[in-house]
């Protein structure tokens, strides 16, 4: 039996789901029935779940954003994804005997995005989950109907055990569990990192307890679970498995039973931080007020949230403006934490620890997520990420001295929670002339090897490493890997907090927040040792990636467009704030001098074949490994502003168009479409004023038609496309991910309702509906720049009207209707314009002139 077939008849019979409450129903794609990642998630944006069941049970993983098993300094790296992160117990929530299934084939699971809360009705039994919006408990709700209703019994498991001897190994100083007086503990150990889990029960609760320990490293999470006004019994079932157990209360044909369990959690980085009991009791007291309070937090914050709502043909439309709205259902129950959720996994991860690439940020997978965020101006779930670069800002700029002898900062492309490794001071120039190629591979001390033993080669740093579970093995080119030599990354995260900036319209938020990260990304590239003057005169920069497509080649056009892109936004960062007076003079210089973004007509130019005319190319040369892609050289369309429908240079609308036109043939534009999750050709097409080919790349990558090749691990997503929760697995096992919907959310905010500048760092010019799908109708509410809130209605394709409000200084908007007049009313009175550019300075609404004032007055609602 191949593994597809035995995958198909150990799944035969699962449980299916109904649909997803006010969601149009998701079908499952796997021919093997419904993954526990199918399961329904439910969460409060520090803490989270997938829900999924079993003929008598309920079963969930709590998982965190804030647990982490190993930071950057760990040498317990075993192989490829062995490191990990986010989860904190199993609990499985068994409701009755197996000879009497609760759910089967009729269980209807009605998850409403609404109100933030998953029903599950089965074979007499109906359950309420749903997270606490305010501290970090999830709720279960349990109604009993049957005339005999079963013990309900809640069961904590650890998610690791390892028979061995995991302390003191020289000694074997082992201490056997049941002597341990706190609860029953067991170990995990991997090379150097020991994990331990902790069960603990008292009268009316049971606890499972993680402490991960590796050198200086500590981090502790802590789930409890009570049964608040039920009479239970606690007890430790094995080394690794806890039970509460609550007696049922007399039914009635009116009445049935009903049980409540409460699943609260912690974690600490603090080895000495005692855990502040969150009062379960207090909150619980009253199950109605609390659901009421809940709701009421959801009730307002889809009032925050942007609005788009989308028709079109085939209700295609309609599809679009599901999957934005079930996005940010997502990010509002993970991104609202301290730390960004792992792109892969998020807070959905099943299986316990593993989950394919291990526990580091990528920082172009985040960039789905954030840049949707951003671009919709909901800044309000963009803050778990200016929190995390905050906590990353001290070692980047570390590293930038350390390993590369520039200034600034520097944010690696993959990193740890906490940031790359401080490097000892013996080997700082070591580092910086082996990671510049100013000294050969080969005179590597000995010191810098006894330093990388044990590293991960997911982490940047060590990304010469090859990606191996059996054993260590380098990749044979030197320094270089998949994301050794890229710089750029710190470049669009500073780019994409001014794009914060630009919406909150906030200058102390500015000087505090963005422009550290704006000032470090542009001293990172003015004193960077790769970067020298070459034949030509101009600056050019040597042994960098075009991210992980081409190593060591030369002027990568994601380095060269973050350089005109990054460069001129700090100096007008720098101008706004009044200060780093000659700094502006440095980078102004620099820029003058900087050599151009490559292009095909360049002899010795890095370039795909499919060019027609002249387009940017991905390299000034060719680089140790890789090839032309048709990925970043839309960087200066898609990043920076460098490339926007508002340019005034001519050649450089005339490169992006013809760049442009490459990518839409390149992705099957003009026949039929097919994009991969991570591509970017959908936001690149969104900001070209394209209608046409708008609507055929965001249903390309709604349908992911080509994600046999998309995605990373097909057999370890059990060839699943698009699971009945709307995720995929394309990061592979145990990664659950919506960086799909992530980029149809910021293409579709590009398409209509963005702003864009001349170049990079100028005031931005209003432009609605520049890429809406023809024939489509919209209905539009955004936070958007200048920290203006517009409202707006759109039909087949054309703006129809326009309200505005909230901005402190004047807004330029493009004529949505060409350059023919429009009526803006305020308060004041009436006022026309015409031409191809408006100007509101006050809250006011805008119609085409001759338009019935009378027709469409209302403000969009939800």
């Amino acid at each position: 039996m191949t593994i597809e077939e035995n995958a198909k008849e150990k799944r035969t019979g699962n449980l299916h789901y109904k649909g997803i409450g006010n969601l149009s129903s998701q079908e499952n794609h796997s021919e093997y029935g419904v993954l526990p990642e199918d399961g329904m998630p439910v969460g409060n944006g520090r803490m989270g779940t997938l829900v999924w069941l079993t003929p008598n049970a309920l079963h969930m993983q709590i998982n965190r954003v804030d647990v982490f098993g190993m930071d950057s300094s760990s040498r317990s790296v075993r192989g490829t994804d062995s490191d990990y992160s986010g989860g904190c117990a199993f609990l499985d929530m068994e409701l009755s005997s197996a000879d009497q299934p609760v759910f089967g084939e009729n269980t209807e699971q009605t998850l409403s995005i609404e109100k933030g809360q998953l029903h599950i009705v089965g074979n007499e039994v109906e359950i309420l989950c749903y997270g606490d919006m305010e501290e970090d408990f999830l709720v279960l709700e349990i109604k009993d109907f049957r005339k005999m209703p079963h013990r309900i019994s809640a069961h904590l498991r650890a998610l690791r055990f390892q028979s061995q001897y995991a302390v003191g190994c020289n000694n074997r100083n082992y201490t056997h569990p049941a002597l341990y007086r706190d609860g029953n503990i067991s170990y995990s150990k991997q090379v150097k990192q020991l994990a331990s889990t902790v069960l603990e029960k008292e009268d009316q609760k049971i606890a499972l307890r993680q402490i991960f320990r590796e050198g200086s490293f500590y981090c502790s999470s802590l789930v409890e679970v009570t049964a608040p006004n039920s009479q239970v019994f606690t007890w430790h079932r094995n080394p690794t498995e806890t039970v509460l157990e609550a007696l049922p209360r007399e039914n009635s044909t009116e009445t049935p039973a009903k049980t409540v369990f409460i699943i609260t959690s912690y974690a600490t980085l603090e080895e000495d931080k005692t855990f502040d009991l969150i009062p379960t009791e207090e909150r619980c007291a009253d199950m109605e007020v609390l659901r009421i309070c809940n709701e009421q937090w959801w009730k307002e914050f889809w009032k925050r949230a942007p609005y788009l709502s989308f028709s079109g043909e085939n209700g295609r439309g309609e599809q679009i403006t599901e999957d934005i709205n079930y996005f940010f259902y997502i990010m509002a129950i993970t991104s609202r934490g301290k730390y960004m959720p792992r792109y892969g996994g998020l807070l959905f991860s099943t299986g316990g620890d593993f989950k394919m690439w291990g526990s580091q940020y990528w920082w172009h997978n985040a960039s789905c997520y954030y840049a949707a965020l951003i671009s919709t101006g909901f800044t309000e779930l963009a803050e778990a990420f200016i929190s995390h670069m905050e906590n990353w800002r001290n070692a980047c700029e570390k590293a930038a001295v350390q390993q590369w002898g520039t200034k600034g900062l520097w944010i690696p492309e993959t990193t740890w929670f906490n940031g790359p490794e401080e490097i000892p001071a013996e080997l700082q120039e070591e580092f910086i002339a082996l990671y510049t190629c100013k000294r050969k591979w080969e005179e590597r001390s000995e010191a810098f090897k006894k330093f990388a033993e044990g590293r991960n080669s997911f982490d940047t740093r060590y990304s010469y490493i090859s990606h191996r579970a059996d054993g260590y093995a380098e990749r044979g080119f030197g320094v270089f890997g998949y994301v050794s030599h890229i710089f750029s990354t710190t470049a669009k995260i500073a780019y994409w907090m001014w794009k914060c900036f630009l919406i909150l319209d906030d200058r102390e938020w500015l000087r505090e927040k963005a422009y550290p990260f704006i000032r470090g990304a542009a001293e990172l590239y003015v004193n960077l040792p790769l970067i020298a003057e070459g034949k030509d005169g101009n600056l050019h920069v040597e042994h960098c990636n075009n991210h992980e497509a081409v190593w060591d080649c030369m002027d990568a056009v994601s380095e060269m467009t973050a350089m005109h892109g990054i460069l001129p936004v700090a100096i007008k960062a720098a101008e706004f704030l009044e200060t780093d007076k000659e700094r502006i003079l440095v980078w102004r210089k620099f820029l003058n001098r900087l050599a151009p973004i490559p292009t095909s007509a360049e002899k010795g130019a890095l370039v795909t074949g499919e060019e027609k005319d002249e387009c940017w190319a991905s390299a000034r040369s060719k680089g140790q490994y890789g090839s032309a892609n048709c990925e970043h050289i839309s960087d200066p369309v898609t990043l920076y502003d460098y490339c926007t429908p508002e340019t005034e240079d001519e050649e450089i609308r005339k490169l992006g168009s013809n760049t442009m036109n490459m990518i839409k043939r390149h992705y099957g534009y003009g026949s039929k479409v097919r994009v991969n999750t991570l591509d970017m050709c959908v936001d690149a097409v969104s900001r070209s004023n394209d209608p046409h080919a708008m609507g055929a790349f965001v249903a390309a990558m709604h349908d992911l038609d080509s994600y046999e090749k998309d995605f990373t691990d097909l057999k370890g997503c059990a060839y699943t496309k698009i699971l009945a929760n709307r995720m995929t697995l394309r990061e592979g096992p145990q990664a659950p991910d919506v960086q799909r919907l992530g980029h149809i959310t910021s293409a579709m905010a590009n398409a209509v309702c963005q702003g864009y500048p001349k170049a990079p760092g100028e005031e931005p010019v209003l432009y609605l509906f520049s890429s809406l799908p023809e024939k489509w109708d919209a209905q539009i509410r955004l936070h958007t720049v200048g920290g203006w809130q517009a409202e707006a209605r759109a039909a087949a394709g054309k703006c129809t009207e326009a309200v505005l409000t909230g901005g402190r200084n004047p807004l330029r908007i493009r004529n949505p209707w060409g350059e023919s007049p429009v009526l803006l009313v305020n308060e004041s009175g009436e006022d026309i314009q015409e031409g191809k550019y408006l100007t509101v300075r006050s809250d006011c609404r805008i119609t085409p002139a001759d338009t019935d004032d009378s027709v469409n007055k209302t403000c969009i609602s939800r």
